[in-house]
């Protein structure tokens, strides 16, 4: 008997299983059984975002920890020939969640070789995308930001879906082009008449120069943005 016993308890488990089985078909489930067990503690990692982009429009996402911002070289040297300035805004949105931190750098470009090469440019943080604009000044950045970087997200625990924003401005000022300006010379002659008497003649002109460079050969450029997170005590 107690041989019977056993084997109807592990029929009766196994219809019940196939049972189960059989209604999970079609999307509907139907539990026999339920446990549940009470967790505490932070998680070890999270979800993770972070993307570059001009405000107010759709921002990119990074790649393997990267992702550039592109400069449309035509349109800021046609700029800055125009009025001699140009400023664009930069958004940067982080977010890390559990108890990791995330921070950040930005790379500039190499601009030489064109236009953009001889204004003076200069990317720095910025309080909100309207602070950035030709002629901006720096302000005092927060504490969680030195020069090109930043930490945006510290690393204390949080399960929250909302980014941190960020702002950053690149300002551009072009005084001259190489080789513009302007040329200015005297001459004067000294000679003697048919009396053998002295006489001088004084002339001058004035010309101005322009210089080759064309913004339509302005190349693109791109401001390299990466970031990696990093746990309590550490840096990213």
């Amino acid at each position: 008997m107690t041989i019977t016993s056993r084997r109807r308890s592990a029929g009766l488990f196994a219809g019940a299983a196939l049972l189960g089985a059989t209604l999970a078909v079609g999307g509907t489930s139907l539990a026999l059984w339920a446990d549940a067990e009470n967790l505490t503690g932070a998680i070890g990692s999270g979800y993770e975002y972070f993307a570059v982009g001009a405000p107010e429009s759709d921002l990119t996402a990074a790649d393997d920890g990267s992702v550039t911002f592109p400069i449309d070289g035509t349109g800021a040297a046609a700029s800055l020939i125009d009025a001699g300035e140009f400023a664009v805004a930069i958004q940067v949105d982080s977010l890390s969640q559990g108890n990791k931190g995330l921070g950040y750098h930005l790379a500039e470009p190499d601009w030489d070789g064109g236009i953009l090469a001889a204004a003076e440019i200069s990317v720095f943080w910025v309080p909100t995308a309207q602070d950035c604009h030709p002629g901006a000044e720096e302000s005092t950045p927060p504490a969680t930001v030195e020069g090109h970087t930043s930490t945006p997200v510290p690393a204390t625990y949080s399960a929250g879906t909302e980014v941190t924003s960020q702002f950053w401005c690149l300002a551009a000022a072009l005084e001259a082009l190489p080789g513009e300006g302007q040329y200015a010379n005297i001459a004067t002659v000294t000679a003697e008449d048919s009396t053998g008497e002295q006489v001088q003649d004084t002339d001058d002109w004035h010309a101005q120069v322009s210089t080759g460079l064309d913004p339509a050969d302005e190349p693109d450029h791109e401001i390299v943005f990466t970031y990696s997170t990093f746990r309590p005590g550490a840096t990213p």
